[in-house]
């Protein structure tokens, strides 16, 4: 939903001026840091809990039921070249990628360094260890047992994720686990919005 003053400024309809109005509220918050002399002293974490919404994409996979999805927002966004998910397949709520990959961007002036972009796995339960591990805290019982702190990243003292696997779970119930460059979807379909949403071993869609 765009707020009032965002209507009509990105030119890409609707959806962008939520864009509009998503990042003028953030430059909000960041101006108010600067202003207030506490930006050293304020880690900054800019995120998404799923992938976007009605999302279009060009694939052919049979389990795409052999033809591109259409959705009315989908339409949209291509007819203003704005594809949300970028290149991956998939939307909200699905198993595939562009129901999983999201903005993960931070600011935290003398520790992160800008402009920095790390390539490796690491999931939004990682935030409760690297805070964790931050503030010189530790979970209690089993609080955060999947959680692998991203602090030596951030800082650029390591280069890869400790992170061994990664879990993905879809709206209606569809696991995969990643590991490096491999996905295995335990089942086929989107297990999301997008149909369809399962398909039997020939290839019947539900």
């Amino acid at each position: 939903m765009p707020t009032p003053d965002s209507i009509g400024k990105s030119g890409a309809g609707p959806y962008g001026d939520f864009v509009v109005a998503t990042d003028n509220a953030l430059g909000e918050i960041l101006d108010a840091l600067d202003e207030t002399d506490q930006t050293k002293d304020t880690f900054v974490l800019f995120t998404s809990d799923n992938g976007g919404l009605f999302h279009y994409w060009d694939f052919r996979a049979s389990d795409d039921g052999g033809k591109a999805p259409k959705a009315k927002r989908g339409g949209q966004n291509r007819k203003f070249n704005h594809p949300s998910n970028a290149d991956w397949r998939g939307t909200k709520a699905d198993i595939f990628e562009g129901g999983h990959r999201v903005p993960f961007l931070i600011r935290w002036p003398g520790k992160a360094a800008a402009g920095d972009v790390i390539d490796t796995t690491i999931e939004l339960t990682d935030t409760f260890a690297t805070i964790a591990e931050i503030v010189g805290e530790k979970g209690e019982g089993t609080s955060g047992t999947d959680s692998f702190s991203i602090l030596s990243l951030i800082k650029n003292t390591q280069p890869k994720s400790s992170r061994p696997f990664a879990i993905h779970h879809s709206l209606f119930g569809m696991f995969a686990i990643r590991k490096g460059d491999w996905k295995l979807v335990e089942g086929r379909g989107s297990g999301g919005f997008t149909q369809p949403r399962t398909l039997d071993a020939n290839g019947i869609g539900g």
